[in-house]
């Protein structure tokens, strides 16, 4: 039996309906022999036009050629099965409507092929936080996100949703079953607050969860607006609120996770938890990968219903990923108005590929160039722990750190890395000048490159050796230690980190990583974790 124990209640695979195992009679019909693949593709974007919700999909006013980008292994039609989850896989999906996305892609490429699906619908966010497990039962089905908009034409509003879902895929035996459970924009779970209701969710899972995807929520803040918009208040400000209020931390940083009470708590129930990748290729920072190049491919064509929404250069930005982008072309007299829509897969489905792939349950193809799932190194103040000034070994753990070059297989900072790079290794309370840049050549009272100067606490850059050929390497000078890479290869600050004992991973000791430095660091990305930014207004919708 499948259990998922919640505050109030409980559900198995038996409370749904033979009805609800095959996919809606609406959908279109995609012939999973046919030879031209491109066609299948086609025919499974115009399926989730119409089946979902419209904040996922894209109208464009024409459909884009195709570039490299669209070579990426999730749009081909020859790897569909990647989507299904392995027998006996429990996948845990939380974070905000971003993750939602991800879970319609993979529940309409299980119904494309034909699998039985079994959902549950079994809370809802109580934004206000008057109930333990969310808005259950017929609070449930009297809150209005209990349905979603569908449809590229928005002509379906009765769509049943749930901020808590699980879907199971029954096996056939002897195979055993797999499932998604989702949890998006949902207070009861996502905010530091409630880690004993997450906790409570994740350990009364039977069977339990094999895999997870983590994405960073939304702040409390933002469960408190649409609080007060329930109760009368104004809508929600997305200058105030949402993803262009609110700035996490870089996870490709190994100490971005280190404090995250949620994630920890996720980490410690779950073996394969993973939040590099996915997701993040599409809306983490200004990255560039795949995802973001494909809906580079026709994000200047996109038709937004209403006002169009720009970012901080003026450019229109669709808030969500396109799961599919459609071009609509009526014609007179037809009653269909999606007989003369035109489809194609969009970046969301490379973003849900992606989170199978970071979360382990696929691997990158030979043919393809996959974007790294890794983290960036960390910013130290250099020092070769193994080796003092005059060359005589030391003890990496007892001995202080000396001003020596940067360690071997690292690099130092170049000139635009320098400042970011120095508020980073000694943190932001000891960096009180301006970057100081030596334009003459002298490597006598500072080491060419990126440095920190001890008595006047500010970044040091030194051109030297720039100008008229190769730049000599950076030999550090008393009172000027480098700023150089430290890498790591887990999350730094987990209670449970893998591979715990002996083999686990530690920070190298350095005078100003103790202190203030560790807690700057600890302080942008503890309780709460962002860094707010109002500069940036995006009108997300849940």
């Amino acid at each position: 039996m499948w259990l998922l124990g919640l505050a109030a209640q409980s559900f198995t695979d038996q409370t749904t309906s033979a009805a609800q195992l095959q996919p809606s009679s609406r959908l279109l019909p995609c012939d999973l022999k046919v030879k031209d693949k491109d066609e299948l593709m086609r025919c499974w974007a115009h399926r989730m036009a119409k089946e979902m919700p419209a904040q996922y999909l894209c109208n464009v006013s024409k459909l884009p050629e195709k570039g490299p980008a669209e070579l990426h292994p999730a749009l081909q039609g020859t790897n569909l099965n990647d989507f299904l989850l392995p027998a006996d896989t429990h996948l845990f999906l939380y974070g905000p409507s971003h993750v939602r996305s991800v879970f319609h892609v993979l529940i309409s490429a299980a119904e494309l092929l034909g699998k039985k699906v079994q959902t549950e619908y079994i809370s809802v966010s109580d934004d206000c936080d008057e109930q333990p497990g969310g808005l259950t039962g017929k609070l449930m089905q009297d809150s209005p996100e209990s349905t979603a908009v569908c449809g590229i034409f928005q002509d379906d509003d009765t769509c049943k949703t749930g901020d808590l879902v699980r879907v199971v895929f029954p096996g056939d035996f002897p195979a055993g079953s797999s499932s998604i459970t989702l949890v998006a924009n949902h207070r009861q779970y996502l905010v530091p607050d409630h880690t004993d209701h997450l906790t409570h969710l994740l350990e009364s899972a039977n069977p339990p969860f094999t895999h997870a995807y983590f994405s960073p929520p939304h702040l409390t803040e933002y469960f408190d607006a649409h609080c007060d918009f329930r109760r009368g208040g104004p809508p929600p400000d997305p200058t105030k609120i949402g993803d262009g209020a609110e700035s996490f931390c870089d996870i490709t940083k190994p100490t971005c996770m280190g404090t995250s009470p949620l994630y920890d708590v996720i980490r410690r129930h779950i073996p394969n938890a993973a939040f590099l990748g996915g997701v993040a290729l599409k809306h983490n920072f200004d990255v560039d990968s795949t995802c973001s190049r494909i809906h580079d491919g026709y994000s200047g064509d996109i038709l937004e219903e209403g006002p169009v929404h720009r970012d901080p250069e003026g450019r229109p930005v669709h808030v969500h990923a396109c799961n599919a982008v459609c071009n609509v072309a009526h014609t007179p007299g037809e009653t269909d108005p999606y007989a003369d829509t035109h489809c194609k897969l969009g970046e969301g489905v490379a973003v849900a590929w992606e989170v199978l792939r970071s979360a382990g349950l696929l691997s990158c193809p030979k043919e393809w160039k996959c974007d790294p799932l890794e983290f960036q190194p960390l910013w130290v103040l250099g020092a070769n722990r193994n080796q003092s000034p005059n060359g005589a070994n030391k003890d990496a753990l007892t001995e202080p750190a000396s001003d020596a070059d940067c360690p071997a297989g690292e690099r130092n900072a170049n000139k635009d890395e320098c400042t970011a790079a120095t508020i980073e290794a000694v943190g932001q309370g000891q960096v009180t000048g301006e970057l100081l840049a030596i334009s003459k050549p002298d490597t006598k009272k500072f080491p060419s490159g990126c440095s920190y100067s001890r008595a006047e606490k500010r970044p040091v850059y030194n051109y030297a050796g720039e100008k008229g050929g190769t730049p000599p390497p950076p030999r550090a000078i008393p009172g000027y230690p480098l700023v150089c890479t430290f890498t790591v290869q887990h999350p730094v600050g987990q209670s449970h980190m893998p591979y715990a004992g002996r083999f686990a991973e530690r920070l190298p000791r350095r005078p100003f990583q103790k202190g203030e430095a560790a807690a700057e660091i600890a302080a942008e990305i503890a309780a709460g974790w962002r860094r707010r930014n109002a500069t940036q207004p995006d009108p997300r919708s849940r």
